[in-house]
């Protein structure tokens, strides 16, 4: 308990591998439909792009309004599958064809249970893709939503190489701002769901932050407040745009991009498991 809240429960039990259910050729990559048990019982389902040769594997989480086939998730895993980097994007709960098993909160980043139940689908989800790509280095992309909630995953499961943090921030900075009139009644919950709390434990892997100058809903000493907390190496950048609108995202995909590919091609995972409880 952290003044009262539950802290989200972040417990690994290991899985498996997914079931292939469905796959469809393109040029240069392969892409498959993964089901797999999520972490409380129901099913995930997941997209992988398959690369010819895969010389790293990236997972995309996805944001609050969006799901697995979000265009920046499709138009990645194409793109990326084609330059040797495997991409693999999930569901989160309420999302996509997990929406009928009911609504989400309100407010995403005020929900311990939420992101609990997040970063053990997440987990289980990388078992999964453990079992396809042994000893293959692994990456996380998180827009928005999967911003807020990759931080922590990456925090509990070492398995993830490098991190790439996309127009998101300190919540405990950008909700005074957004819900000035709520703040009170969230701040403790935040204590334990803000993903700065858990950036210093990402300390000697790789964070790439990219966000907006225009971010309505991420201001820029949110963005900093986040990247402060985040231990060396670390980077940030600010491109032209709001929280949705990217006025050149082609700028964002190639810095995206080579980040991933200096930070995961070439290494090796070592260990297995992952790290956290």
């Amino acid at each position: 308990m952290a003044g009262g809240v539950t802290r989200p429960d972040f417990t690994h039990r290991p899985g498996g591998a997914a079931d292939v259910v469905d796959v469809e050729h393109g040029t240069g990559f392969s892409l498959e439909t993964w089901r797999l048990e999520g972490s409380v019982g129901d099913t995930v389902t997941a997209d992988c792009w398959l690369a010819q040769k895969t010389d790293a594997v990236v997972v995309i989480g996805h944001g609050v309004d969006n799901w697995r086939k979000a265009a920046y998730a499709t138009g990645s895993g194409k793109h990326w599958s084609r330059r040797g980097l495997t991409v693999v994007a999930a569901d989160a709960p309420f999302h996509g064809d997990r929406a009928d098993s009911g609504r989400g909160p309100e407010r995403v980043g005020t929900d311990p249970g939420l992101l609990g139940r997040w970063v053990r689908d997440h987990r289980l989800l990388i078992d999964a893709i453990e079992v396809r790509f042994p000893g293959t280095a692994i990456g996380f992309v998180g827009i928005s939503m999967g911003g807020l909630f990759g931080v922590p995953l990456a925090s509990v499961d070492d398995r993830i190489a490098s991190l790439v943090v996309v127009v998101a921030g300190s919540t405990r900075v950008s909700y005074p701002i957004r819900f000035p009139y709520g703040y009170d009644e969230m701040a403790s919950v935040l204590e334990v769901t803000d993903p700065a709390v858990y950036a210093a434990q990402m300390a000697r892997r790789p964070v790439l932050m990219v966000n907006a100058d225009a971010d309505e809903l991420v201001p820029r000493e949110s963005a900093l407040a986040l990247y402060d907390a985040f231990a060396p190496p670390r980077e940030i950048t600010f491109f032209p745009g709001t929280h949705a609108e990217w006025l050149h995202p082609g700028q964002w995909n190639r810095r995206i991009l080579a980040f991933l590919q200096r930070t995961l091609v070439g290494m090796t995972r070592s260990g297995a498991g992952g790290s956290g409880p």
